[in-house]
């Protein structure tokens, strides 16, 4: 398992924009899709060590009867202390991703590729589950900005 801190070990700067790969020169950056970007890869991250969490608290379950255990008991495992760290750096990324998000919303839009960011990101937030024909909607805007993005 990873050793969990309070802080994040990686850059967080990648993207999952496709409408990105290719766009922007560094000194006309647009802040949205920057912000898009951060979001998305604290989004990545959320998810993984979210899925690791899940699958270390199975583990200890199994091993230890964890369910079975008092707070007591299980303060006295080492285990207890990486799920606790687990749990701290989720608690981070959330700050962290919520303070992004709220950034998104406050200005225009200043290209078409900055629009499909911006929709990506809500995409991602609706999740495929939840309102299948605004999810659908969403998914459409944001394939035909990348399709006009690509072509201009």
């Amino acid at each position: 398992m990873a050793d969990y801190q309070l802080t994040t070990r990686r850059a967080l700067l990648g993207g999952s924009i496709p409408v990105l790969a290719g766009g922007l020169s560094p000194g006309l950056a647009d802040p949205t899709i920057d912000a898009c970007r951060k979001w998305l890869a604290l989004e990545a991250e959320r998810n993984r060590v979210e899925t690791e969490w899940q699958r270390y608290g199975i583990l200890l379950s199994q091993k230890f009867r964890w369910h079975e255990l008092t707070d007591a008991e299980r303060d006295r495992l080492p285990e207890t202390h990486i799920l606790d760290g687990m749990t701290a750096h989720l608690e981070v990324l959330d700050l962290r991703s919520d303070a992004l998000l709220r950034l998104l919303p406050t200005g225009p839009a200043a290209s078409t590729a900055a629009v499909a960011a911006n929709l990506t990101v809500a995409k991602t937030l609706l999740g495929s589950g939840a309102e299948p024909d605004v999810h659908g909607l969403i998914t459409r805007a944001v394939r035909d900005l990348e399709a006009l993005n690509f072509s201009a």
